[in-house]
């Protein structure tokens, strides 16, 4: 094979890959069709493509538009796995971008952590490399974790976009500055009230700062609360039933009220 066909090859490649970054920068459901795998939980340590259902897309749809969003959701529909995809999106693609996540304890803070770093383990290549294990002429985004947080380097003298978890307490929100807040099992945490009076100052700018509070319903939260009280609040609401995963049907619907006969609503 001579030089040039090696040469027209490489361009050819590196075409290729610039069309790709370009269709994932410009669309999410792109990117996640082309870049995202997550854990299929019905067969042990298989993975699968992140196929949307209906519901899905409504939700990435207003993740897109609104500023303050707030999801009540029936269990096990793939809300939090759909949030930190657009979360990537939003790190990969812009420089310096920085997502706190609060969660109700540690291990679930740990828990969203894991879950980014299962995506981009099984990423394309073509899109971003492991920080240490990526070649010295790559000229893509990178990114390395620790237990808590995980970072996404776009390059020398480049501010690197940056993922930190918190678990929920009294001081949580209050020494950050942040473009995004997601709020995971909102209902759930202790200090609501507190968290969110320190926290929503921080993405209150003029110029953008954005909040996504995702949970499953319990009357007399702050969750609650918003939910209610929107969209006068600002909040941009979305609701999804337990038929949102296409798979439950209503003998599904009807055995689950037999086995939860007082919190099937929830």
């Amino acid at each position: 094979m001579s030089q040039n066909s090696i040469d027209e090859q490489a361009f050819a490649r590196a075409k290729e890959v610039a069309r790709r970054r370009a269709i994932c920068r410009k669309s999410v459901l792109a990117f996640i069709d082309l870049c995202v795998r997550i854990e299929d939980l019905d067969s042990v340590g298989a993975e699968t493509s992140f196929q949307l259902w209906d519901g899905q897309k409504k939700a990435l749809e207003a993740f897109q538009t609104s500023r303050l969003m707030i999801v009540l959701k029936a269990r096990q529909l793939g809300l939090t796995w759909l949030a930190l995809a657009y979360i990537l999106w939003k790190m990969v693609f812009n420089i310096g971008y920085t997502v706190v996540g609060l969660s109700k304890g540690e291990d679930e803070a740990k828990e969203l952590v894991r879950r980014l770093v299962f995506v981009l383990e099984r990423a394309p290549k073509w899109l971003i490399r492991y920080h240490k294990d990526a070649p010295k002429d790559w000229n893509g985004p990178t990114w390395e974790d620790q237990t808590l947080n995980l970072r996404i380097h776009h390059g020398e003298g480049k501010a690197p976009s940056r993922f930190l978890a918190e678990a929920a307490s009294r001081d949580s929100g209050r020494s950050f500055t942040a473009n995004m807040v997601l709020i995971d099992e909102w209902a759930l945490q202790q200090w609501a009230y507190e968290i969110w009076q320190a926290a929503y100052p921080t993405i209150n700018r003029p110029t953008g700062g954005q909040v996504i509070g995702i949970s499953t319903a319990k009357p007399g939260t702050l969750f609650h609360d918003l939910w209610k009280n929107s969209p006068d609040n600002g909040f941009t609401r979305v609701f999804l039933s337990w038929d949102t995963d296409p798979r439950r049907d209503r003998d599904w619907y009807e055995a689950t009220k037999k086995a939860l006969p007082r919190t099937y609503r929830a």
